[in-house]
This record gives structure tokens, sequence and C-alpha cells, in this order.
């Protein structure tokens, strides 16, 4: 059983003991630094973040602070799909389906037609040759943690790299998957060249069976990382639906603000996505795949030629999808 599965599938919607671990923990912490940047009474914030837990549920104060709900009004604050409510969604999933998506081989076998790129799964049987081979036959791969999660564990190995290939061989512990490494289009390999730098569009399957895109981000790396994920320092744009363009200041994942990205310099507000139109019909092309995947965030790379479905996130996630200003809490109750 994928663990993480169990603990998403499972987790309880009132829970005392996370409830009293995150405001003793982090929400103190966190009330201290909106009260240091805004003003005020960092006690306020604190009350108000127990306040938004009961009535919104903003399970954790990290709802709180990245949802800016510290600014926000009754209405605002209850427009988005906070923690307690994700969780409340993900009980309607058939957990078999939820689980099988979880695993990242499942979804590289179901959605073959889209990956583009030649894998292998390594488990404990997987001979050194068989991996030696592979990677002598696509000479540049990324190795990815079955289990990891935004970008964890997850780096990449030339062919060259004898070192680095043999602490691999001696030291690796769990399933993984070896992905021969895919090339960024020149436009976004000009913003950050270390990371293959991704489009995350997130896809919702109403109750009438209509594929809706409710909204699509430009996710690129940081200078010499090898990953774009949010959750492992990148940073987030959104991109505008209609015109393909980065449309506001970028944001990383505790709330900072980058006009320009923080590692090429380069001027994100009107950068143009390649292709955009046909990425978007690709985007649909994937989620209609399995209907019964209703509500994913897409991780799709622009390659030089065309597209590739890098990865699925099933279900698509609460905090990056509502981390520039908008809630969708509405939009699910409406078509879900």
């Amino acid at each position: 059983m994928n663990n993480r599965a169990e603990h998403l599938y499972h987790f309880p919607l009132y829970s005392f003991h996370r409830f009293f671990t995150y405001f003793l923990r982090y929400a103190k912490k966190h009330a201290i630094e909106i009260s240091q940047k805004y003003g005020g009474i960092w006690l306020y914030y604190w009350l108000d973040m127990i306040w938004c837990n009961v009535r919104y549920g903003a399970m954790d104060s990290r709802d709180y602070l990245l949802f800016e709900f510290y600014r926000k009004s009754a209405k605002e604050r209850n427009s988005y799909l906070t923690k307690r409510r994700y969780f409340r969604l993900i009980r309607t999933f058939n957990y078999g389906v939820f689980s099988k998506m979880l695993a990242k081989d499942f979804v590289n076998k179901e959605y073959a037609e889209f990956v583009h790129r030649n894998w292998m799964k390594v488990t404990a049987q997987t001979s050194k040759e068989e991996i030696i081979e592979f990677i002598s036959n696509n000479k540049d791969v990324i190795i990815k943690p079955l289990n990891s999660e935004q970008g964890h564990g997850i780096f990449t190995i030339t062919y060259s790299d004898i070192f680095k290939i043999n602490n691999f061989l001696e030291n690796r512990k769990g399933e993984y998957l070896i992905e021969e490494r895919l090339e960024n289009h020149p436009a976004l390999a000009k913003i950050n060249s270390s990371s293959l730098n991704t489009i995350r569009a997130y896809t919702l399957i109403d109750k009438w069976g209509k594929i809706h895109i409710l909204a699509c981000y430009l996710r690129v790396g940081l200078e010499d990382t090898d990953v774009d994920n949010w959750g492992s320092g990148g940073v987030g744009y959104h991109i505008n639906e209609q015109l393909g363009v980065v449309d506001c200041y970028g944001r990383d994942k505790k709330g900072n603000p980058y006009l320009n990205h923080p590692s090429s310099g380069e001027l994100m507000i009107g950068f143009q996505i390649p292709n955009y139109l046909e990425m978007i019909d690709f985007v649909k092309s994937v989620a209609s795949k399995q209907p019964w995947a209703r509500f994913c965030g897409l991780d799709i790379a622009v390659l030089p030629k065309g597209f590739a479905l890098v990865e699925i996130n099933f279900p698509g996630g609460h905090d990056f999808l509502q981390a520039f200003g908008r809630g969708f809490y509405d939009v699910f109750k409406q078509l879900y």
C-alpha cells in the first residue's frame, strides 16, 4: 500500500494531536512573522489562526500564511479550499484508483503515449548491470525515489560521472524510477538551465464529464538545482489563461515575491509560454485519458519540439493552486 495514499485517505478531519502540534509549534512563529512584517500584535494573529481553523478548516497555520488570511475578509477566506476541505474531497475518491495514481511507475505505464522518454523501475532485485546499461544507453538521466514528494531526493546522473553512479549503486534503498532526462525549450532554459522547468496545469473533470483547466503555472528551479518543485525552493508564476503569458510576480513556498527570477535575473512578467495553445490541447488530451482521475495537477515539459508528461499529481493539491490570490472552493462546490 502506498504510504502517502494511506496517510491522505485516512487523514482525520479533526485531530487534536495535529491541532496542538501545529498551533503550539508553528502558529506562534508564523504569527510573529506576520506581526513583524505588517504590524499588529502577534497574539491577535495567533487567535485568528485558531478561528480560521474552526470556521474555514485552515487546519494549520500554513494555510493562514500562504493564502494571506491575515489580510482577507470573511467572504474571501470562505472561498478557499483549505486543508480540511481538501481532505474531505479526497475521501470522495475511489481508494483503489487513488492509490494507483500515486505510483509514478503506474502513471508512466498508463499514460505511455504522453511520456515521450525512456524509463525503468529499479527495485532491490534490479541488477547493477541493468542500471548501468540503462544509464549508458541514455547518457543523461534523472533518478526519482518512488515515494518522494515535492522533488525531494531527486538527482541527475550523466554516464561520465562514474563516482556518482557507483555511489547510487552502493547506497540505493527502496525503489526508484530512472528516466531519460528531458530537454527544456530554449526559452525556458534561458530562465534556469540546470532544472527541467515545467508547467503545472490543474485539471478538473466535472460531474457532467467536462474537462476544466482551473489554472496553469510555470515552475522554475534555482541555479544548480535539478528540480523546479515549489517544495524544493523553486519559484512559481501564474499564467494568464487566455494569453499564455506570466501576468504577475512569482512566489516561492514561503510567500516571497519575485519580479525577476532570482537565479538568472530574467524579468518574468510578460514571459510567453512557447506554443501555449498546443500545450493546452496536450493537457486536455492527458486529462481525458482516465475520466476517473478527476482532479489532477499535471506537470508538463515544454520541449524544443512538442511536450511530455513529467508527472501526475493526483489529487492536485490545494496549496500551490491557490497561492496566487484566488480561492477555488466555490468552483469545487459547483462542479465536483
